[in-house]
Parts: structure tokens; sequence; C-alpha cells
């Protein structure tokens, strides 16, 4: 999954109302004659970002040499590195240690951290040139250097976040039906991936069964047979879950989900899947039918009574000479057959036979013979007939499918003298046609009640309006500052600078202001900000002289 750039939403706000922040920080050359110009904030940040990386640190004249030590943190089982330029991007946690090295005797090294955090280093020799200092960074930012009041340029500071695992589960469906005759057996297939290591996973199993007021819960923990010592950030995992094993009976639930922890102690579950195995018993029972809206009873009683007949067949196999067996059983293919053909009208399907034998032995009359017209009647499907029309919904048309498709493997296996094998996918067609007959109900809502008679002259325009009165609504609408106002305001004085204007004292505390806010900016997403933040403070030492000013900071 790719992770778009996060704005800040006062920023994307700003962005629709007004010029945006961004543009006049780095987009001013566009927007000299129109601020209101249309462009790609995050493009233009991004390809400043890069060449700023690619320019070389300026650091003050005073330092000699410099060094930083980022040590990172357990959890990363990354090892220190050292590195000699101030910018730093460090895991979230990393222990950051500077030495500096000056040419001369300072009184006082310091950092100063998003313009308001102040850590001192500490003079390691007599003299006054060696000086150090360390720091845990949990958040971006920048930081500049301060020799005895001579501050340094701006330095990012970019803290890489530690992303929980993933998991990925690629086996079974979230959620599995385990019909009679399969074994009662699921594989679970999962991957499992971070950025730094995997310490734990395990499957989270609920089991559910009972119904109503008695159902009861159990839940109960597994785990993969795979050692996490290791801390790989890559796994790809497999158990069998065995339902018997774990205590379930036809009719009940399992609910289970996959939880992964990292090497940071960051937890993250899986989506529930839900594996359950069908309940013969309930299948087989005949409340659900005896209702007032069973509208084809005989065809959602037959299938159970070929079910029953095929166990019985199965149960008296050993006392059948093996002709009556297949007798039987194609017999019962038979039985079927004629089921499935009849719910197949429902979609529209034809006869195996090839056309009605009624209305083909019509046709032998003699006195229809050349009929042309009798002859298409028999033969032809007249879908533009009204009466003809399926009334079904997609879904329970999709259902329908899926039963004939069933009933066909049933018949398959019991013309082939296979009851055993064809009892699962019997099962599997009477419980989509009860589950069609629970969609088939529908309310209809009595029409016996009795409404007294209304008098609409004799009541007409007679009500008491006498308390009734016009609602007064009072409220205060406090006028709201723009906090974007400055920005704006900000696009234009930088507009005559780049005319070469100068400013008076009430555009500098415009632009100081937009200083402040663009700080505030840049301390939490440095890599985007930072850029216009040094172009912005070099604009401000030279506001007075307009010559000075570099072009190329107010592009």
């Amino acid at each position: 999954m790719v992770c778009p750039l996060n704005i800040a939403p006062e920023i994307s706000s700003f962005l629709v109302f007004s010029s945006s922040f961004l543009a006049f920080s780095f987009l001013l050359e566009k927007i000299s004659l129109n601020i209101q110009t249309k462009f790609s904030p995050i493009k233009e940040a991004s390809g400043l970002t890069q060449k700023s990386a690619a320019k070389p640190e300026v650091i003050l004249p005073e330092i000699k040499h410099f060094s930083l030590k980022i040590t990172p943190p357990n959890y990363t089982d990354k090892s220190s590195r050292e590195q000699e330029k101030f910018a730093v991007s460090a895991e979230d946690g990393a222990t950051l240690s500077w030495q500096i090295s000056t040419n001369k005797t300072v009184k006082q090294v310091s950092l100063l951290f998003n313009d308001h955090e102040k850590l001192l280093l500490k003079a390691v020799n007599p003299d006054r040139t060696e000086w150090k200092t360390t720091r845990t960074i949990t958040k971006s930012g920048f930081y500049q250097v301060n020799l005895d009041g001579k501050i340094s340029d701006l330095y990012q500071i970019e803290m890489i976040k530690d992303l929980p695992p993933v998991i990925c589960i690629q086996a079974p469906k979230p959620s599995t039906v385990i019909d009679f005759g399969e074994p009662q057996k699921t594989m679970l297939k999962t991957a499992l991936s971070d950025d730094y290591g995997i310490r734990e996973a395990y499957i989270n199993a609920t089991i559910a069964s009972g119904s109503g007021e008695a159902v009861k819960f159990k839940e109960q923990k597994l785990r993969f047979d795979v050692n996490f010592n290791s801390h790989q950030t890559q796994y790809q995992l497999q158990k069998q879950l065995d339902l018997k094993q774990l205590g379930m009976q036809p009719g009940d639930e399992l609910y289970f989900y996959v939880k992964a922890t990292d090497n940071h102690n960051q937890e993250t579950r899986s989506e529930v899947y839900i594996v359950s195995i069908a309940d013969t018993a309930k299948l087989m029972q005949m409340e659900s039918m005896a209702n007032g809206l069973d509208v084809k009873p005989e065809l959602f009683r037959s299938e159970r009574q070929i079910i029953i007949e095929t166990e019985q067949l199965l149960r008296e196999k050993d006392t059948l000479k093996a002709e009556e067996f297949k007798k039987r059983s194609n017999n019962l293919g038979f039985d079927q057959k004629l089921l499935r053909l009849r719910y197949g009208k429902f979609l529209g399907e034809e006869s195996e036979s090839g056309g009605d034998a009624e209305s083909t032995n019509s046709l032998s009359d003699p006195k229809d013979f050349s009929n042309a017209t009798k002859i298409t009647d028999a033969y032809t499907d007249k879908h533009d007939n009204a009466e003809d029309a399926s009334f079904l919904e997609p879904e329970t048309k999709n259902q329908l499918k899926a039963t004939l498709n069933e009933m066909w493997s049933a018949e398959l296996r019991l013309r082939t003298y296979k009851p055993q094998e064809a009892l699962p996918f019997a099962y599997k067609a009477l419980r989509l046609l009860k589950d069609l007959q629970q969609k088939s109900r529908a309310y209809v809502a009595k029409t016996s009640a009795k409404i007294a008679p209304l008098k609409p002259v004799e009541k007409r325009l007679t009500g008491d309006l006498t308390k009734i009165i016009n609602p007064a609504t009072q409220q205060d609408f406090k006028k709201q500052t723009d906090p974007y106002l400055s920005l704006r305001q900000t696009a234009n004085l930088l507009s005559q600078l780049k005319n070469g204007a100068g400013l008076g004292a009430a555009g500098l505390q415009i632009l100081r202001q937009t200083n402040m806010q663009l700080s505030s900016k840049a301390a939490a997403n440095p890599s985007v900000y930072l850029p216009a933040v040094t172009c912005f403070r070099r604009i401000l030492a030279n506001v007075n002289q307009p010559k000075n000013i570099s072009r190329q900071d107010i592009l």
C-alpha cells in the first residue's frame, strides 16, 4: 500500500482559499502577476529539497572539525554510524552525539532546536576548543549551532518513524462454511512483514456454540510452528486448523484473527475471519417450512427427501445386492434430475428431452401438416411474453444457479453409484434452498383496521392559534480573523522586493509574523519547508537593503 504524503489540515485549507503557503515560499516567480496561479506545491517543494540536498552544508568558520554519531535504538538491531554533516536522518528514539572542534577558544557552544529549545555543549579540554553533547530524538525538526552568539544555518532533523507490522491473510476466505462430508479442517496462510523485525505472532480463536440465550464462547490462543527469536522482517506462515481438535460440533462457528508484535512492541491485528460447520440436523427440520409464506413448498421439500433416501440406501448397502443398490442409486439420480429441471425453469433453462412431449405428439396430427405457426409455437421460447418473464432478483438468480450446480454434482455421483460422495452436494443444495426460502419472505400489513372518518368541512380553520408566536432566535457572530492574511500580504511584499522596492515598518512586521508561521511548519515537516525557511531568513536579514537580496532566494 502506497502511503501519500500527509499534509496538515490547516495547510490543506490554505491551499484551497489562498495562493498557498508553499506558493509564496517556493513559486513566487510563477505568481508575480497573479498569486492565484494553480500549481502542485508538493512537487515543487520536493524539487527544492533535492536541490538543497545537493548543495554542501554551510558551517560557521570558527568550526575546525565536527562529527555526529548516530546510535540507533535496540529495536532496530542496527549498529552505530558516524557522519561529518549536521543534517541528520535517524530512527525514532536514536541517540545523537555531537563532537565539535573550534579553531579558537569559545566561551559557550549550544544547539538551538526549532527556535525555542536550547541544548548546551560541554567543554572537554581546558582550552575550550573541544565540545560535545548528546540528545535522543523523538520528532522531526531543525536546529542551529550557536557559537558565542553567532548562529549557523538551519540543519534538518528527519526522524524515521517505526511502522507497525503488516498482516496479509491469504487463506481462507473471510467467511467459510464446511458442508457435510467435507474435511473439518481449514488451512490458514498469512504473510507478516515489518520494517525492523517481528517479535511475536499468534492466532486468537473464539468458538461460539449453541444458539439464542444458550450460546457459549470459548477463547484460546493458537501458536504458529515458527520460532520468532530471529526477529526477521518477513514471515510466510501457515497452520492447519483442525476443527474437531478445537472441540467444534455441527452448527458451531469459529472466529479468529492474527495478531503480530514487532520489536518496538507495536501490535497489529487482522480482520476477523469466520469458519462454520453446517448443521445438517437443522437443515432437516420441518419447522421453517410450515409457514404462510411457503410459496414453493413442493420444490423445497424434494431435496430433503432425496437426502433421507440416500442415507437410508447407505445404511442398507450391506444387505442389498449390487444390482439392487445400483438401481436405487440411479433412481435417486433421476429424481435429482427432475428436481434440477424444475428449478431450471425459474432461470429459463430448457428441458433436456428437447421439447415438450405433449406439444410434440400434437404435431403428428395430419390436420396440422405444413402448419408453420404451430410448429414455431412448439419449439420457440417466447421471452417477450409477460407471463414467462422472471421476477427474481439478480442475487436470487445467482444463488439458484449455485443450487443447480450442486444438484448436478449430486446427480452425477448418484448416477455413477457413489451415493456417499453425493451427500455433501445434496446437503449444500438444501442449505442454499433454505436460504432462498428465508429471502422470499415478505411482510404484508393488515388491512382490516378502521379509522374514524375525518370532517374537513367542520374542522377546517377552527384551531386555537393564540399560543403560537413567531420564533425569535438571537445569536452573536464574532468576526473571525484570517490566519493566512499575513501570508497573502507577504506574497505581495516579496513581489515588491523582487522589483527592487523597499518595505516600511508595517511590511517588516508582516514578514516577521510570516517567518514565525513558516518556522512552526518547518519544525513539523522540515523536508518540505526548511529550504523555504532558510531563504526567507536571508531575505529578512537584508530587507533594509533590497539590492543585497538574492533573486534566487525570492524565487
